[in-house]
């Protein structure tokens, strides 16, 4: 199933932030990276889903490119389906950005055993397993055209976000050849930082100008080892939804002490859509081919030959992609998926997480979760819920 995404794109350069010039500064403050964070792999695995779900009334979950982003509700569940712990949150705008649907990064992470989950006022929270909620931080965010993305370190004990502050929304703008921005309107990307418990604290302001000119964009994307981890590309919108989880950005970088990014951890050719705790990055090319593993130093790791189309994710043990329709190993050993069955991440090294749309067979319509085990393909575990996957506990 040949697709190729129909992004409107930012782009990036890497000096974007680095240049103290006018409209940019820099608080001055500890770097978000400065206490070492534990090691992902350190902290048991519990095999318990991180899920979102849109249950307000109105909700146009399920029916469009925003069905991916206007969550209002975070879950941990089991393999059965059953929620060991759940909370509502108000849910997040979506910043007009013109004749696409908006895509953001998920609301929750996972990290210290637990998930951190962002509100429509910028209110981080963590969930345990337990079901206890312990209030973290507030990053200033909530204006109608502001977009959030954060991350958490692996021990759970510092944050980092980005806001991005999209020109005004023009009122008049109906139809794709009209401006979607108030004339003279500016954008503005500002980074945040914060321990848990703490005040968030900005580290760099940039005003990016008007639509007309050259927008340099970053967003915060995760958390490894070496520190805050961010895409350097980014993609804003889509008319044909997420196309599965991945970064919505081209290229990965760390961030630095003051909150800039460094150099590219990934190649410019590389789409990245997950990256595992040894920091290797699973890649694709923009037509979801030449899929393969990209370790921490650049290099290819392994190559997943014949594998091919959208919705990738690799396996804990880095030993097989699922992607939609199929299976594939480091060998070219090809296992074919239900044609409804859309994946989005593995539970462990032999089930695959995914949501079923059996209505428009192009996963726009997001149906029920479900599981995949690779001992009986052909049988769909209906979890019987709606929602997306977040990440594994």
């Amino acid at each position: 199933m040949a697709m190729k995404r129909a992004y409107i794109c930012v782009a990036l350069l890497l000096s974007a932030c680095g240049q103290g010039s006018a409209g940019t500064h820099s608080s001055g403050h500890a770097s978000p990276t400065a206490t070492p964070s534990a090691s992902p792999s350190t902290i048991p695995r519990l095999g318990l889903l991180v899920v979102l779900e849109a249950r307000r009334a109105g909700s146009t979950f399920g029916g469009g490119p925003d069905a991916y982003d206007a969550h209002d509700t975070v879950a941990i569940a089991g393999s059965d389906g059953i929620a060991k712990a759940k909370q509502t949150f108000k849910a997040r705008s979506l910043p007009f950005i013109g004749n696409a649907g908006t895509i953001m990064q998920r609301e929750a992470r996972v990290a210290g055993g637990a998930v951190f989950y962002i509100d429509g006022n910028g209110a981080v929270r963590r969930l345990d397993v337990n079901g206890t909620v312990t209030q973290v931080t507030t990053f200033p965010f909530g204006q109608p055209q502001q977009e959030v993305s954060f991350a958490v370190s692996p021990d759970g004990k510092h944050l980092v976000a980005s806001v991005f502050t999209l020109p005004a929304r023009n009122p008049n703008a109906q139809h794709p050849p009209d401006p979607p921005y108030v004339a003279g309107s500016h954008a503005y990307l500002e980074l945040f930082a914060a321990d848990a418990g703490g005040s968030a604290r900005s580290l760099v302001r940039t005003d990016l100008g008007t639509p007309t000119n050259n927008w340099k964009v970053l967003r915060v994307v995760g958390w490894d080892a070496m520190g805050p981890v961010v895409t350097l590309q980014q993609n804003l919108g889509s008319q044909q939804g997420s196309l599965g989880y991945g970064f919505e950005g081209w290229q990965l970088a760390h961030l630095d002490a003051s909150g800039h990014p460094e150099s590219p951890i990934t190649p410019e050719d590389c789409y990245p859509w997950q990256e595992l705790a040894d920091m290797s990055v699973l890649c694709s090319s923009g037509s979801y081919g030449d899929i393969k593993l990209i370790a921490a130093n650049g290099t290819k790791v392994v190559s997943f030959p014949g594998a091919s189309g959208p919705f990738l994710a690799v396996s804990p043990d880095g030993s097989r992609v699922a992607f939609l329709g199929g299976v594939q190993d480091r060998n070219g050993k090809h296992i074919t998926l239900p044609d409804t069955f859309f994946p989005e991440g593995w539970l462990d090294a032999s089930t695959i997480i995914g949501y079923q749309d059996t209505k428009s067979r192009f996963g726009a319509t997001v149906g029920n979760m479900a599981l995949v085990r690779l001992t009986d393909v052909a049988r769909l575990d209906d979890l019987g819920f709606t929602g997306v996957l977040a990440g594994v506990l």
